[in-house]
């Protein structure tokens, strides 16, 4: 018997090496991680290679070469999504798979292209289908003979191998996971779609209860945005220039923004449909179940109208769709059978339907106009045109964690972009309808928010954040509304602080509107004085509770001990922007002298910059800024102070704190020190407030302690400064979604 080569034996195991890795790739991305969802395809990969090589030494090399070009495809496909499960941490999970079939072809080309065809992904996936088929061609070139060397039985048990090797590797790969999870799915979906279908025609266009509305001649306006994050919006983070119009606007007495409002779903189609009907964590009912708001108006004589800039599939096979069919009008500006290129038209798009539309209504009627738009959905460089000048932010000192890659920050850039876009389109439609005699209300939301910051999860339960679910509610009112319905705009004022979450949206709309009507949840209604009596309220997507957002812990937190917490060590300028949003005021910094100017390290590599440029950044003046100035050798204390006095002479409103790395000693230096106190630095870790002398000279000391391990966003408070009540502030963390420990 003659021996293999060495050579024929190295490429067998580079094979067995190179299937083995593809096989771990289908096993990580499976999603189950079980022994067989990575066996499985090991065993379909080997099965082929044979069949593959038989039909090599067979000479049906066409055959052989498909058959070879399967192997490559699936090599290609296993690897392209193995990037993608790197890339979010997370496969296609159910949730995701029926959000995926409930798109139109352009959102899931989309969805494709954005997420999935990286450069990353595609060159690797590429180089796998590469060597897929270099194993193929290798192997037979080092091991063929000629097919005249075989015998009759030979070639007649390779041809009964060819086909078992065929056969069995089909029915296995029909097993494997990913392709018997989607036809699950997909078969689910279609069942769900029939039952729809079913039960759709059962919701009344009508409601069922007596509605009734008093005054004639009063219009509002419903705008729902799209994927919209508030913390990255100009009007609520104060640091940003993203949202001039809506900065304004909320300037305006007549206009609430709400501080804490959030969406009950991470995906489009759910948040919609609960937001328009009944249907609610606390109600327990679902669309198409209870009212609708559009059927309730039509009883109450409220003509409706809906206009989207986005996609209406069918009547029936889109949940949303069939909401908008209640409404007395309809315009979608892309239907099913439109090419894919209108998928990419701007929400500015529709501005001539909503100006047509109010022109030919007449003012003496009372009218709901609900406006969809596309908003930040992603691609986020797709919703806005190309004359729109695009943000550029790439300091890592400004944007920190987000400066990780160049697609990160580009992303970033471009979602910042896609908000002003937003902003500017909301102002076009405002002025088309503030400026009719029968303008009452403008109401602006989101369906839900986004993950722009790395992993970029974007908004799938796969990759589930709070910052998903944190969107804006913004209700403007005329100043006849306010004359006229006084209580419901001071409830509303009054409530602007608790938590809304937007599967109560139809709750809200019927009593802003001033429809009398039993058909809706008034501890649920913002206008209502009983709004959240009683409830508990805080249940969003299953099974995420809105009180355990980290952010909302810790605003909590700070709302309490605001006057003796210290942020500490912010990792960059949009962190400490976000953090003095939720209410922080104090801020300690680690310093260096560069240049002769003081220049703050942040946490992170590379994150520098002036501390004036830090300052110039934030909302506001912060109250308190304690620098921990480290110096290097041959540089002076006396100048770091000095310079620290400049800096408070130019910064009032801000009192400084100097601590020299290496030592306990604060010094209290500026405008706003003051002489007779100490200050002094001591470790949570090893105090004891036993141990703690009480100083002789006038004024006393104050404690600030430091190593105490405290988050913001994970501890009450309340425990640790009844443990230390001699602590006067104790530096904590608080993080948002640009800090690096929440990644």
């Amino acid at each position: 018997m003659q021996k293999p080569r060495l050579s024929v034996i190295l490429w067998v195991l580079f094979a067995l090496i190179f299937f083995g890795l593809e096989s771990f790739f289908l096993y990580k991305i499976s999603g189950r991680a079980t022994p067989a969802d990575g066996v499985r395809p090991f065993i379909v990969y080997i099965l082929w290679w044979s069949a593959t090589l038989m039909l090599y030494r067979l000479q049906h090399t066409l055959l052989a070469r498909l058959l070879s070009t399967i192997i490559a495809l699936s090599s290609f496909l296993i690897t392209l999504f193995f990037i993608y499960y790197q890339r979010i941490d997370s496969f296609i999970t159910g949730d995701d798979m029926v959000a995926i079939l409930q798109s139109n072809p352009e959102e899931q080309v989309d969805f494709v292209v954005f997420n999935i065809l990286t450069l990353k992904g595609l060159s690797l996936s590429i180089l796998s289908a590469l060597v897929a088929l270099l194993l193929s061609e290798q192997m037979f070139r080092l091991s063929r003979r000629k097919t005249s060397q075989l015998g009759s039985l030979k070639r007649k048990v390779y041809y009964v191998l060819i086909v078992l090797f065929v056969l069995a590797g089909a029915i296995i790969t029909s097993q494997l996971r990913p392709i018997k999870f989607y036809f699950m799915m997909r078969e689910e979906y279609y069942k769900q779609i029939e039952l729809f279908n079913k039960i759709s025609s059962q919701v009344e266009s009508v409601s069922k209860l007596d509605a009734t509305k008093d005054k004639q001649g009063e219009l509002y306006v419903l705008v729902m945005g799209e994927s919209l994050n508030r913390d990255l919006m100009g009007c609520y983070n104060g640091f940003l220039d993203n949202t001039p119009f809506l900065t304004k606007l909320c300037e305006d007495p007549h206009t609430i923004k709400f501080a804490n409002s959030y969406s009950a779903f991470v995906n489009t189609l759910p948040a919609i449909t609960h937001a328009f009907s009944q249907g609610n964590f606390v109600t327990g009912l679902s669309f198409p179940y209870g009212e609708n708001l559009f059927s309730v108006l039509k009883k109450a004589n409220v003509k409706t109208a809906w206009i989207s800039n986005q996609v209406r599939q069918s009547r029936f096979d889109t949940p949303i769709a069939a909401i908008a069919d209640k409404t007395d009008f309809q315009y979608f500006s892309i239907n099913l059978s439109e090419g894919s290129s209108k998928q990419q038209r701007p929400d500015e798009y529709i501005l001539p339907q909503i100006k047509a539309y109010l022109d030919r209504e007449s003012t003496s009627d009372n009218h709901l106009l609900v406006i969809h738009l596309m908003g930040s959905h992603s691609p986020y460089d797709n919703r806005y045109p190309d004359s729109i000048n695009e943000y550029s932010f790439d300091d890592p000192a400004i944007i920190g964690s987000s400066s990780s890659s160049m697609t990160v920050k580009r992303e970033l850039n471009e979602y910042l972009t896609s908000i002003y876009y937003n902003d500017t389109v909301l102002e076009q439609i405002y002025n088309l309808v503030s400026s009719r005699d029968d303008f009452r209300g403008f109401v602006y939301l989101s369906d839900h928010a986004e993950e722009v910051t790395p992993p970029s999860g974007r908004h799938n339960m796969g990759q589930f954040t709070y910052t998903m679910t944190r969107i804006p509610l913004i209700i403007n009112l005329d100043e006849k509304y306010v004359e006229d319905y006084s209580q419901s705009f001071n409830t509303l004022e009054h409530n602007k602080d608790k938590l809304f979450i937007n599967d109560a949206l139809y709750d809200l709309m019927l009593p802003l509107m001033q429809v009398k009507t039993e058909a809706f949840n008034k501890a649920l209604a913002l206008s209502e004085p009983s709004y959240l009596e009683g409830i508990e309220r805080g249940a969003i997507v299953e099974p995420k509770n809105v009180l355990e957002d980290p952010i909302l812990i810790g605003a909590k937190n700070l709302k309490a001990f605001s006057s003796r917490v210290i942020i500490a060590d912010p990792s960059c300028v949009f962190d400490a922007g976000l953090s003095m949003l939720y209410g922080a005021e104090a801020f300690k910094l680690d310093a260096v002298i560069e240049d002769d100017t003081l220049q703050v390290v942040l946490k992170g590599d590379d994150r520098k910059l002036s501390f004036e440029k830090f300052i110039s950044s934030l909302p506001k003046e912060p109250k308190r800024v304690l620098l921990q100035v480290k110096l290097d050798e041959g540089q002076d204390k006396s100048l770091a102070l000095k310079m620290v006095d400049e800096l408070s002479q130019k910064y009032l409103k801000t009192q400084f704190w100097v601590n020299f790395a290496g030592t306990d000693l604060v010094e209290n230096v500026g405008v706003n020190a003051v002489s007779s106190i100490y200050y002094t630095l001591v470790d949570c870790k090893s105090y004891a407030d036993s141990k703690v002398a009480t100083p002789s000279i006038e004024g006393g000391q104050r404690l600030i302690g430091v190593n105490c391990d405290l988050g913001l966003h994970k501890t009450e408070l309340s425990k640790f400064f009844e443990q230390h009540p001699k602590l006067d502030w104790v530096l904590s963390e608080f993080v948002t979604d640009f800090d690096d420990k929440v990644k």
